[in-house]
């Protein structure tokens, strides 16, 4: 299931008048790789979903579709996305005031379990 809606990500890089290279370089990706998310082709990482997020000026949720769950289904993988949304939002409070990148301040640890509940889940 991929969660990030490429037509909002196109949009918002539109708006603020970036190119898909600028951002591509802003993310550490390939122009190719923003092209092929705003597509639909590709789906970005977690970490690269919250660069999108951080160098587009939106939030996670902003950056992602609006999935409806069963409600006979469990909700571990609802919890582990409410995690990791509160996650991008603190880094990107937190980069907003400096203008410096500190994606390094990231705990690598917690977004690769957050990565890897996400793969298990199939998000």
């Amino acid at each position: 299931m991929n969660l990030y809606d490429p037509v909002r990500g196109k949009a918002r890089r539109k708006e603020l008048g970036l190119s898909a290279a600028r951002l591509a370089n802003l993310c550490g990706v390939s122009a190719t790789a923003i092209y092929k998310y705003e597509s639909g082709e590709l789906r970005p990482s977690f970490l690269t979903s919250v660069r999108l997020a951080h160098h587009l000026r939106v939030s996670i949720a902003e950056l992602v579709e609006q999935v409806v769950q069963d409600p006979a289904d469990d909700n571990d993988g609802r919890a582990v996305l409410i995690k990791a949304i509160y996650a991008a939002e603190a880094l990107r409070h937190e980069t907003q005031g400096s203008g410096r990148i500190l994606m390094a301040k990231a705990d690598a640890n917690a977004a690769e379990k957050d990565r890897a509940a996400f793969e298990a889940r199939g998000l």
